[in-house]
């Protein structure tokens, strides 16, 4: 495959997602139609993003970047 074909196929998952990123995402429209189909009424709707799997590094890298910004808020207050 040439880089011109490569570039196309990139341009292409932009536009049309494939894959198990796909798979995941419909998933998630099915989970969330469920979901608010049979919550409460008082109950908040949910998107199908609440219902995407994450992989764990994915998941690791946002528990870390939230616990850097607490800490970075810590040391803000602190020094003001």
């Amino acid at each position: 495959m040439g880089h011109r074909e490569f570039m196309g196929w990139v341009a292409f998952y932009q536009l049309e997602p494939f894959g198990s990123y796909r798979d995941n995402l419909h998933a998630g429209m099915i989970c969330s139609l469920l979901y608010n189909a049979n919550r409460k009424k008082t109950a908040a709707a949910m998107e199908p993003k609440d219902f995407l799997l994450r992989d764990y590094w994915q998941q690791k890298e946002k528990d870390t970047a939230e616990f850097l910004g607490g800490l970075r808020a810590l040391a803000k207050a602190k020094n003001d």
